[in-house]
């Protein structure tokens, strides 16, 4: 069967010194949109784990002249982990005269020139669109988060020891000024999916490929007391367990103490806490408000008798009214929390692309300019240049640094991070059903061809 449609996916996060090992979703999901659609659609996850050579062997099994090969890129990108596949990509549009090349997501500005078309967020309905006009097909199918009936494709070669992404929602109902994500400021049950939607995804995922381990994607999946407890009564209704990953408001978990309770009853096994800053002024400007003493002591509470969720909280160095010595008094607090992973990132306004965030959009309003090199500089006195030299002196075990060009991430248990102690394993596995499908549709090609 010829492929409409390859999609190259890079791992949900990758710069010069640390990855998210996982699928990205987003790929995953329009591949799903476009094959109920009724297009053939290829993913490829991890891509940058492919050398050159396996790549051009998955180009000539899969695509022909009018096929669209897409490629997908969350968060920030290390350049160098593109060449690879940027070289690819050239042999391909050198060999099969007429294919089109997309990119999605997140792309760096430094790539756009391998691209026909780039499309920037979330991008079902514009691909579809967009491959429609190409085919000259009207668009019937229209892509809708809340009833979204996801599958996973046998042609993902899913592997029973992997942890899958899988969308709860989209959105937040909160805007933290220093946020560039699209639907910020939501009510609270827009663009959430239908919780029954999602327990049937699990349960698929469970009876086609043993998958029990999950990242919840949800930029804030404990803002609604009624979306956890239809979740909740979802889930645990399920003749299996699970386990997940996700992201939650601290502030809201000491508001509502009965949350926690719902979301390790439901299995949750890893989470990351995005505090930002103890300082309340600054706080305050980054719209992120309550107060700063009442969330240490919950932290601190949960921290002392909490002990069968991993956490991780998360820092950003060089918000508005933040000087050096509160920075620094904030490093040195957190050693208090000596079981969790500290990640300290710095502000990084120059990577905003399509969305800014309100700090961007004014950045005097929030006492920063930009110098020579257009890096910022905070009234406070701190800089971004000062704050890249500083962090990486305060470098201590489990505690990480991400600063404006890479990341310092020695001595960091990342296991106790994320799902990764089976990635060595089932990539490589992966690597091979992804391989041995692309020679299969080659010598499927040649066939073809000899036929006629």
């Amino acid at each position: 069967m010829k492929t409409d449609i390859l999609i190259f996916s890079f791992c949900l996060a990758t710069n010069s010194s640390f990855e998210f090992k996982g699928r990205g979703r987003g790929a995953h999901q329009v591949a799903n949109h476009m094959r109920q659609s009724g297009y053939n659609v290829q993913v490829v996850s991890m891509v940058e784990k492919f050398t050159y050579e396996e790549l051009c062997t998955i180009i000539d099994g899969f695509v022909t002249p009018k096929t669209i090969i897409g490629v997908s890129i969350v968060f920030r990108l290390d350049v160098q982990k593109f060449i690879p596949l940027g070289k690819a990509l050239l042999y391909a549009k050198q060999k099969y005269k007429g294919v089109k090349l997309v990119c999605g997501g997140n792309p760096p500005d430094s790539v756009n020139e391998f691209f026909d078309k780039i499309f920037h967020g979330y991008s079902e309905q514009e691909f579809l669109q967009y491959v429609n006009l190409l085919r000259a097909r009207p668009t019937k199918q229209f892509f809708d988060i809340q009833n979204l009936d996801f599958r996973w494709d046998d042609s993902d070669c899913i592997m029973p020891q992997e942890a899958l992404p899988i969308e709860i929602s989209r959105g937040c109902i909160f805007k933290c000024a220093f946020c560039s994500y699209k639907l910020n400021g939501k009510k609270k049950l827009d663009y959430l999916r239908d919780a029954k939607l999602v327990a049937k995804e699990i349960s698929d995922n469970y009876n086609r490929f043993g998958i029990t381990r999950y990242y919840f994607l949800d930029d804030t999946f404990n803002d609604s007391n009624q979306k956890l407890e239809a979740l909740h009564e979802e889930i645990t209704k399920l003749p299996f367990k699970i386990q997940f990953w996700t992201y939650v408001r601290a502030d809201l978990l000491a508001k509502y103490p009965n949350q926690m309770k719902l979301m390790k009853e439901m299995g949750l096994k890893y989470v990351f806490f995005g505090i930002e800053t103890f300082n309340n002024e600054s706080a305050k400007a980054i719209h992120k408000g309550g107060s700063r003493e009442k969330l240490k002591k919950f932290l601190e509470n949960l921290h002392d008798n909490e002990n069968d969720i991993n956490v991780t909280i998360g820092f950003i160095a060089g918000l508005p009214r933040e000087n050096l010595e509160s920075l620094i008094h904030t490093i040195e607090y957190t050693k208090r929390f000596n079981k969790w992973l500290i990640q300290c990132s710095v502000l990084g306004l120059q990577y905003e692309l399509e969305h800014k965030s309100d700090i961007t959009n004014d950045p005097s309003k929030y006492g920063y300019t930009f110098d020579k090199d257009n890096w910022w500089i905070n009234d406070t006195g701190l800089s971004q240049k000062e704050v890249n030299l500083i962090l990486p002196k305060y470098k201590r075990k489990n505690f990480f640094i991400n600063l404006s060009t890479t990341s310092l991430n020695s001595d960091i248990d990342i296991n106790a991070m994320f799902f990764y102690d089976t990635y060595s394993v089932w990539i490589q596995d992966y690597k091979k059903k992804i391989l041995e499908r692309a020679n299969n549709a080659l010598q499927e090609k040649i066939g073809n061809e000899l036929s006629f």
